[in-house]
C-alpha cells in the first residue's frame, strides 16, 4: 500500500510554453460544447469549455479547450486511439515532443503511463485502485491514479472515463486544489453547474484549534483522527465523501481543553477519497483520507 505525499506535478508547469494557472486535465473530448465546474482550495470557482473539437495545432489535431473567466488562455488536448492515452500539448520540451500523457481510457490497476522530465528521471502515473460508486447519482467506475517522479507518491487524482477528472491534488497538507462540482457532457447535466460549493475547503485560521492528519492514511477500514482543543468549546466532526455528500458524524457535543483521538470506520463505505471536516464556532480545517482496500 502507498503512503500519498499531497504534493502534485508542479514539475509540469515548468513544461509550459505559457504560465498554466490551473492544472487540471480533460475527458472526455469527443462533443462540442462539453463544459467543466471546478472549484480549488482558495474557494474559487470558474468553468472550462471544449470549444473545439478539430482544431489544427502543433502540425496535427487537437481539442481545444478555453477557461471562461480566462479568455486569452486556451489547453490543446488530444486522445489516441492505438494506445488510448489522452495527451496534452506542453510544449517542445527537450525531453519530450510536446505531448505529456495525463490519462488513459478504460484503464485498470496497474496500468502506467510517464514521461521524461530529465535524463534520470521520469513523470509516472499509476493506476493504484478501481471500484464503482454513485457519482453525481450515476453509477460510474472510479480510478485513483498515483503521480511520482523519481520513485516517491507526490499526488492523488480521481478519473472517470465518462465525466473526466472528479479530484486533483496539488499542494501539500490539508487543502484541495481541484474538485469537480458538475458538467455538461454530451448534452447531459451531472451535479452542481450553477457555481456553488459543496464541502467548505477554507484553509486553517483559527488558533484555538487543531486537526491532524488521520492515521493511518491510506486505512482500511479503519483509521484515527485526533484533534486538539485550546479552551472549551463546541466540537462538530463530519466526514464527507468526494462529491461532498455527508457520511458521518464523529463529533458532536461540547469538549474541554485538551487533546482527543476518534476512531472512524469506514466497513461499509467504498474505496476511494474522504474529508473530514473540524469545525468549532464559525472556523472549520478539512483533512483528506483514502480508503484503499
Amino acid at each position: 500500500m502507498k503512503t500519498v505525499i499531497t504534493i502534485y506535478i508542479s514539475i509540469l508547469i515548468c513544461l509550459a510554453t505559457n504560465e498554466i494557472t490551473f492544472a487540471q486535465d480533460f475527458a472526455p473530448l469527443n462533443s462540442f460544447g462539453n463544459t467543466w465546474v471546478w472549484t480549488n482550495n482558495d474557494g474559487k470557482i470558474f468553468r472550462t469549455t471544449l470549444i473545439d473539437t478539430n482544431s489544427f495545432f502543433n502540425n496535427g489535431i487537437y481539442n481545444k479547450i478555453q477557461y471562461i473567466d480566462t479568455l486569452d488562455f486556451f489547453i490543446y488536448a488530444r486522445y489516441n486511439n492505438e494506445d488510448s492515452l489522452f495527451y496534452r500539448y506542453y510544449g517542445n520540451h527537450p525531453y519530450n515532443n510536446g505531448d505529456v500523457p495525463y490519462y488513459k481510457f478504460n484503464c485498470v490497476v496497474g496500468d502506467t503511463f510517464s514521461f521524461p522530465i530529465n535524463q534520470s528521471v521520469r513523470s509516472t502515473k499509476e493506476v493504484v485502485d478501481v471500484y464503482q460508486t454513485l457519482v453525481f447519482d450515476t453509477l460510474l467506475t472510479v480510478k485513483i491514479i498515483d503521480y511520482s517522479a523519481g520513485g516517491l507518491v507526490e499526488g492523488t487524482e480521481v478519473w472517470t472515463d465518462e465525466l473526466g477528472m472528479l479530484y486533483q491534488d496539488q499542494s501539500e497538507g490539508f487543502s484541495v486544489t481541484f474538485r469537480l462540482l458538475g458538467c455538461v457532457i454530451n448534452g447531459k447535466v451531472y451535479g452542481d453547474t450553477s457555481l456553488t460549493v459543496g464541502v467548505d475547503d477554507e484553509p486553517f485560521t483559527a488558533h484555538n484549534f487543531k486537526l491532524y492528519q488521520n492515521y493511518p492514511n491510506p486505512f482500511n477500514p479503519t483509521t484515527t483522527i485526533e484533534y486538539e482543543l485550546k479552551e472549551y468549546a463546541f466540537v462538530n466532526l463530519k466526514v464527507y465523501d468526494l462529491l461532498g455528500n455527508e457520511v458521518a458524524i464523529l463529533v458532536n457535543e461540547e469538549k474541554y481543553a485538551g487533546k482527543y483521538s476518534t476512531k472512524f470506520d469506514a466497513q461499509r463505505l467504498s474505496s476511494g477519497v474522504y474529508f473530514y471536516k473540524l469545525t468549532i464556532g464559525g472556523n472549520t480545517q478539512v483533512r483528506k483520507m483514502i480508503l484503499l482496500r
